[in-house]
């Protein structure tokens, strides 16, 4: 039993930590409309007036909106519908535990780059996340890995 507990409190404290890791200290979170999924972003990032799940950087070169999908749709089939909207260009990750990849889209016709990212659970969350600057690619991972179900 004590064993049982043990392995019980150290999940539990592997799961708490593990969400830590992915929220820099000092950066705020962003949760989409429904509050079921949430972004971390740097504390001088402002959120839009109406779309309170977009995000911006102070220059206005990168931003973030996270989206929380229709309950009960699965992630296989969520992932392979984005793939056919918005087409991969480069996939970073693809696996059971997260999308990732690179796509045409606002930031890229202007000469940056946009990424699109989705994490299994209920339900499945997403992100899209664009940068202008290179310089911004370490801020914009960052962000792209701290998507999750809202805490």
């Amino acid at each position: 039993m004590r064993r049982i507990a043990f392995t019980a409190a150290i999940a539990a404290l592997s799961m708490c930590c593990a969400f830590a890791q992915t929220v820099p200290s000092g950066w705020k979170l962003v949760k989409d409309k429904q509050g079921t999924c949430q972004v971390a972003v740097p504390s001088d990032w402002t959120t839009d007036k109406i779309v309170s799940s977009f995000a911006k950087s102070p220059d206005g070169k990168a931003d973030v909106v996270a989206h929380g999908l229709r309950s009960g749709q699965a992630f296989p089939e969520a992932t392979s519908m984005a793939k056919q909207i918005m087409k991969p260009s480069k996939i970073i990750e693809d696996s059971g535990k997260r999308l990732w990849y690179v796509y045409e889209g606002n930031s890229s016709s202007s000469g940056g780059t946009s990424w699109y990212v989705a994490v299994p659970g209920t339900p499945v969350c997403t992100a899209q996340v664009g940068f202008k600057d290179p310089a911004a690619e370490e801020t914009a991972k960052k962000i792209a890995l701290s998507l999750t179900q809202a805490k």
